[in-house]
């Protein structure tokens, strides 16, 4: 019996063999042959896609290229020896010139070309020396001459001296003298050569009479809050501040004034008002003259602006239509 069965097992295995195995192995090999193509299809997809990415990407470059060379020519500032111009001067020249120019022979030509003045005494040695380290020790000498910290502060100091002093109403000189602070901050922001006591009472003393009282109240309260002592950056700031409120377009002080005298001059039929209204004479006045006509009225007085007491009409006042 036991032979019985394996003989037809064995019958099975090589049917099995001979007819269902090819069958198997030719599927086998097709189902190998479509995942080759599978993946040869996936490959040239992602090569697609990395070409169309480093196609976009060269489109953008060429299009901010584009965006760069429709921009102005950059130019570096011409320094003179103000030691205030320095520091922009040098940071500025390395950007536009250095960082774009191999040769230190070009970058000493170009130094020497945006110099003038004192500074440029200082490189034209250089220039007719004609070496390699001409360029090095050229801007060795200017940062030596120029951008020593306590020639920068000197200089700060000595514009701050001869800056005027700033009138009342005066919002474009006060917005000057901010930019003036903000510039000095900037050059002197590691240095603590501006916090003096005699530097921050001459810069107060050229604000206006208004803007003084309150950075005296403000320095007050300052103190009497963090007991500290007041620094140059303080009195950046409150400047600041100032001339913000000194240019704002609508609620700026002098917007209010103006304001006032238009109430006031309406209120007081063509007068400013000061404690109460005061009439002008009526037109229909009659002097009575014993050698002239009973109905002769009294000459027009000559006309006077009622804002700067000009000679001329209120209409008219440059004053009164700012």
């Amino acid at each position: 019996m036991r032979v019985i069965i394996y003989s037809k097992g064995l019958a099975k295995s090589k049917s099995f063999i001979t007819q269902e195995l090819p069958e198997v192995m030719h599927k086998t090999e097709d189902l190998e042959r479509r995942d080759e193509q599978d993946l040869g299809e996936l490959s040239a997809i992602r090569e697609l896609i990395s070409l169309q990415e480093k196609q976009t990407e060269l489109s953008a470059l060429i299009a901010n290229q584009q965006k760069i060379s429709s921009l102005p020519v950059q130019e570096a500032p011409v320094f003179s020896g103000n030691s205030l111009d320095y520091p922009t001067f040098v940071q500025a020249f390395e950007a536009i010139m250095e960082s774009k120019v191999e040769s230190n022979k070009d970058r000493l030509f170009f130094l020497n070309r945006y110099t003038t003045g004192k500074a440029n005494e200082a490189v034209k040695g250089f220039v007719a020396l004609n070496t390699d380290d001409g360029y090095k020790e050229a801007k060795k000498l200017l940062a030596e001459r120029f951008g020593n910290p306590c020639h920068v502060a000197e200089g700060c100091k000595s514009q701050l001296r001869e800056w005027p002093k700033v009138r009342n109403r005066d919002s474009a000189g006060i917005q000057a003298l901010s930019d003036f602070l903000i510039r000095c901050k900037e050059v002197m922001k590691s240095m603590d050569k501006l916090n003096s006591s005699e530097t921050l009472i001459q810069v107060s003393a050229k604000l206006p009479s208004y803007s003084g009282v309150k950075w005296c109240q403000h320095t007050h309260n300052t103190r009497a809050k963090t007991m500290r002592a007041i620094t140059f950056s303080d009195l950046v700031t409150f400047v600041k501040e100032e001339a913000e409120l000194a240019t704002d377009p609508i609620f700026s002080p002098n917007n209010l004034k103006r304001e006032r005298n238009k109430e006031s001059y309406r209120e007081g039929s063509g007068m400013p008002f000061k404690g109460r209204i005061r009439h002008p004479p009526s037109a229909n006045t009659l002097v009575t003259s014993t050698g002239g006509d009973a109905n002769q009225k009294l000459p027009r007085p000559s006309t006077r602006c009622l804002m700067c007491r000009g000679s001329h009409s209120l209409e008219e006042c440059v004053e009164y239509m700012k």
